[in-house]
């Protein structure tokens, strides 16, 4: 075994994503658990989409969803996502049909009459669900429509046919719940005349060659022609269907945003009418405080493999794991922020935390609950050994100063009781984009790590400058963003590095690390006995000043 962890956190604004990807590459196919962490606003659904296309390939699923809290720039995104899905389902299980039927017409007119009969068949319910075969229904549209056609007949008599035979077999059958809007009558038939139509030509396309590229085509062409039903926003972007059967964790059903458990269920507006998609099956639950849940949670949970990768839950609603009793549950007026998920990755010797909005008086119960505690071993009694430190961390709530305190950056001896502070060696913030009136982060805030002993680093992916003053954080600006009262005084020991430019570079950041450097001992040269490698992780981000492309930091902790 050789597991590598990767968190990505993406440039989504003033929002927040990120995807985790523990990988094992020495076996044969490679091992992933991933698990995606909040989507940003409901606009950057599309956005998050991509990222994930880049990172995973396109077999690979994201095996958990977790929502830090229900916040619209945390959960907005997510729900969009989740509706592209559902309706990506609706229209592969329609390309599907209609191909396998128009795949047994020997000329053009009986293509195009059983494709058309598949189309309306599966349109009006006739699809396989597990344990179903109401697919039969569309086999037998889809011969009645073959026999009626000959080899003159036109393209739109072949198209009349098949809707007339899926009508009369599959209309008014106990089938499957339908596609369309039965209201949708005009719609439903220009679907299924242009899909057939369609296929036949798709069929004999010298550039669209093999099943899987013939169904991608056909997919698509069906997306296109629904789409005007969807009525819903951000939802108009291929999922590649990634998400079916995704576990969802959240934080429960209160404050649960409108649609939000519609979307999870596999819902989708067309028209006028909630449709069901079909093959979505996602389980939805809420984690305990302590919980492993990469490994140990939802419908595939297992034993964590030995030496990979581990995310436990140290907060939700309100409270946290073996924290100070007296001191929870925790509050604040934006009671969503407080109901944040805290988590804490494990790997080996490496920790790195991120807790969406919740606030300090949260992230100082944990700092001091898993440095004193260590974390547990799952299905045991035990605990792992305790961190020397919180290598890595995100900032909670964009950078605000209610966020991220000095007690929970260095610790506290005076006055008593003792705390203990996470002595991070990098930090990251999600933050930027102008427009959102917040201007995160906070000065006060970047005070703090920049006098923070143990941190060399801190990395945003943007920041905000008030468009009417010019002012902002003092920060490590790139370049092209240029004003100078925005650079943090120095330049000797500035540890703010912005990622991107304002120009088209998004300001993703990637953390990596793998299990020889995360199992280390030797934080610096020469190596111990039996170290393999440094103990180090690697921060990969746009450097816009001196460098313009990628650059990869190494940072020893």
């Amino acid at each position: 075994m050789a597991w590598e962890l990767a968190i990505h956190t993406f440039d989504v604004g003033q929002g927040e994503s990120a995807l985790l990807v523990a990988r094992d590459p020495a076996v044969a196919p490679v091992a992933y658990k991933t698990m995606l962490i909040d989507g940003g606003i409901a606009a950057q659904g599309a956005l998050v989409a991509g990222c994930i296309d880049a990172i995973l390939p396109a077999n690979v699923p994201v095996d958990h969803i977790l929502v830090t809290h229900y916040d619209v720039d945390h959960s907005g995104g997510i729900m969009s996502l989740l509706a592209a899905d559902n309706f990506f389902q609706i229209c592969d299980t329609i390309a599907r049909i209609a191909i396998a039927e128009a795949n047994m017409g020997i000329n053009r007119p009986q293509q195009i009459a059983a494709g058309a009969a598949g189309t309306c068949a599966a349109l009006i319910g006739a699809y396989a669900l597990p344990g179903s075969d109401d697919s039969m229904y569309a086999i037998s549209a889809g011969m009645s429509a073959r026999a009626h056609v000959v080899p003159t007949t036109t393209d739109a008599d072949a198209a009349l046919w098949g809707m007339q035979e899926a009508e009369s077999v599959v209309g008014n059958l106990p089938a499957n719940p339908w596609l369309i809007p039965h209201t949708s009558t005009k719609k439903r038939r220009e679907v299924a005349r242009r899909t057939g139509v369609f296929i036949a030509d798709t069929l004999v396309n010298p550039a669209i060659v093999g099943a899987a590229a013939i169904r991608v085509a056909v997919r698509q062409f069906v997306f296109a022609q629904l789409g005007t039903l969807v009525k819903e926003k951000n939802c108009n972007f291929s999922t590649g269907g990634r998400f079916s059967t995704t576990h969802m964790i959240d934080t429960g059903n209160a404050s649960m945003p409108n649609k939000y458990d519609s979307y999870v269920n596999g819902q989708l507006l067309l028209s006028s009418q909630n449709i069901t998609a079909p093959n979505v099956n996602r389980q939805r639950t809420t984690a305990a405080l302590g919980d492993e849940i990469l490994w140990n949670s939802g419908p595939n949970a297992a034993v964590p493999v030995a030496n990979a990768p581990m995310v436990f839950v140290v907060a939700v609603n309100k409270y946290m794991w073996r924290g100070d009793p007296n001191r929870m549950p925790i509050a604040l007026a934006e009671e969503n922020n407080s109901d944040s998920y805290g988590l804490v990755v494990r790997f080996n010797k490496f920790f790195f935390y991120t807790g969406g909005d919740l606030p300090t008086s949260g992230e100082e119960l944990i700092a001091q609950a898993v440095m004193t505690n260590g974390l547990p071993i799952p299905g045991t009694a035990n605990q792992f050994a305790l961190p020397h430190c919180i290598a890595a961390f995100k900032c909670g709530h964009h950078g605000a100063t209610t966020c991220t305190s000095d007690v929970f950056l260095n610790g506290q001896v005076a006055p008593l009781p003792v705390r203990q502070g996470i002595r991070p060696r990098a930090a990251l913030i999600s933050c930027g984009h102008p427009g959102t009136n917040y201007y995160h982060p906070d000065q006060p805030l970047i005070n703090r790590l920049q006098a923070c002993g143990s941190l060399d680093y801190c990395f945003l992916t943007g920041f905000q400058v008030d468009p009417a003053t010019l002012q902002g954080p003092k920060i490590h600006v790139p370049a092209s963003l240029v004003p100078a009262v925005l650079q943090y005084p120095g330049p000797v020991g500035n540890k703010m590095y912005v990622s991107g430019n304002a120009a088209a570079q998004y300001g993703h950041i990637s953390l990596s690390i793998n299990e020889d450097e995360s199992a280390s001992n030797s934080p610096a040269y020469p190596l111990g006995p039996g170290d393999a490698a440094l103990r180090q992780f690697h921060i990969t981000y746009w450097e816009e000043d001196t460098h313009g492309g990628f650059l990869t930091v190494h940072i020893p902790f």
